[in-house]
């Protein structure tokens, strides 16, 4: 059997929800600077102590909880592939905005941890 990767489905058993904290750089006074947002991290291997790395380049700060993505599933939608447009639907009711994705190609400046 053959282990194709379709280019917009994951397997759901290796999908996580990383809750992390990013930074609002446009905050005021009265704002709240660290903003909580979803990162969609992903298990490289079956190996219990498998990394988990985020599936595309995210500006984050630190993660705080991670979470597999199907305990956001209902019983029904809960199988063997998942697609990206299913997993931004899930993100959605989370009630916390995905954390952004960044450019590598255009080198978009990330923000710095401050000293």
């Amino acid at each position: 059997m053959l282990n194709l990767k379709l280019p917009s489905y994951f397997d759901t058993e290796k999908i996580f929800f990383g809750f992390a904290d990013t930074v609002n750089p446009n905050a005021n006074g009265s704002e709240n600077q660290v903003v909580p947002k979803v990162v969609i991290l992903e298990k490289k291997s079956k190996a219990k102590n498998a990394k988990l790395v985020p599936i595309k380049s995210y500006e984050y700060h630190n993660i705080n909880k991670i979470v597999p993505l199907a305990s956001y599933m209902r019983d029904k939608e809960i199988g063997w592939l998942i697609s990206n447009e299913k997993v931004q639907e899930i993100i959605e009711r989370t009630g916390l905005e995905e954390a952004k994705v960044l450019d590598i190609e255009k080198h978009e400046k990330v923000l710095k941890k401050a000293a």
